[in-house]
């Protein structure tokens, strides 16, 4: 038999043509038959169409080519993919919208009230006519006077639906559109939904890195951090050694210069003084100082501060406008309260050891 495909006032025919023979063996006649093949030709045209119109394409423009290409393959004016709000389960986010004869601005909108309400059953959602007031809730529906739909539920390796791949149009579909559009759109649902998982495992794979590099930068300021601390712990130590050093010149060389000027020998009021001073420099009495030293008042503390300025009783006077009995007083009241009653220490001494 002869086979050829042929098209004819725009449908194809798949035709085979057979000898018939009569007894002696020759040809008398020719037997044809013919088969339509159109419905399966045009879906061979749209999946070609399809597979040449994405095939290098990712992301966004792979969305982009997908739904103009599917619009145009099926004569549809609007075709639309869309991916469930992982934050808002109960919300679509359109991917990509083709609007007649371009790319339109994506929107979201809410599943319920919409022919695509039973996407989560996995459910393939088919409107051949009247689909605008079978949901008459849906304003896009009838905004765009769409007359009929077909969703098709994307789903993931584990055959949960995480978007929809849908066609509408203006008219009522043919029976030789609904043929091909079925088997079409769920070959592209699944092409669509490994992009739609590709671009969510980049999405996580830039997130971890981007929390990795900003662990890494607080980690680095912690270090930087951490260098001026210990930057700052060393300036104090060699800070307070210079000033142990100063505090013990300070108060043992004038007992070094009476001792070798009264040919070793000090006073008991020298010998309490140079004692109170190795105290103070070696902290034994520190604890005690403070403690005593809260007890006096904000007056007393300014006092204090002038003694240890080697003013004298009438010059803290004029310099506080206060009398100088009520400066002696205050000084009495020192003395108790920093436990030096009785004691000969000179109190101006005492405070700068301290």
């Amino acid at each position: 038999p002869i086979r050829f495909q042929d098209e004819r006032d725009g449908r194809y025919f798949d035709t085979n043509i057979y000898p018939v023979f009569d007894d002696k063996g020759k040809v008398v006649a020719l037997a044809l038959n013919a088969r339509d093949v159109t419905r399966h030709r045009q879906a061979e045209i749209m999946l070609r169409s399809l597979v040449e119109g994405t095939a290098e394409a990712t992301g966004r423009d792979f969305f982009n080519k997908l739904v103009q290409h599917l619009a145009t393959s099926l004569n549809c004016r609007h075709a639309v993919i869309g991916v469930i709000n992982r934050t808002e389960p109960g919300q679509i986010m359109t991917l990509s919208c083709w609007n007649k004869d371009k790319i339109a601005k994506n929107y979201s909108f809410d599943i319920i009230g919409t022919p695509c309400e039973n996407i989560d059953k996995r459910n393939i959602c088919f409107y051949k006519s009247q689909v605008k007031k079978k949901y008459p809730k849906d304003k896009w529906l009838a905004k765009n006077k769409i007359e009929s739909y077909l969703g098709i539920p994307i789903l993931n390796p584990k055959g949960n639906p995480i978007g929809i791949l849908t066609v509408m149009d203006t008219r009522e579909f043919s029976d030789d559109l609904i043929d091909g559009a079925h088997s079409l759109m769920a070959i592209f649902a699944s092409r669509a939904a490994a992009e739609i998982e590709r671009i969510h495992a980049e999405d996580e794979q830039r997130a971890i890195a981007n929390r990795l590099m900003e662990e890494q930068k607080a980690l680095l300021d912690k270090h930087v951090a951490l260098k001026q601390i210990l930057e700052h712990m060393e300036a104090e130590k060699l800070d307070f050694r210079h000033e142990i050093s100063s505090s013990m010149e300070q108060a043992l060389m004038p007992f070094i210069k009476k001792l070798r000027n009264k040919g070793g020998n000090l006073s008991n009021k020298d010998i309490e003084l140079f004692e109170d001073a190795v105290k103070s420099i070696t902290g034994i009495a520190i604890d005690d100082f403070k403690a005593n030293y809260a007890k006096l008042t904000a007056r007393e503390m300014d006092i204090c501060d002038l003694i240890k300025k080697g003013e004298s009783s009438q010059e803290i006077a004029d310099t506080l406008h206060l009398s100088l009995q009520t400066i002696q007083k205050h000084r009495s009241s020192i003395r108790n309260k920093l436990q030096l009653k009785n004691k000969e220490i000179n109190l101006s001494a005492y405070l700068r050891y301290k």
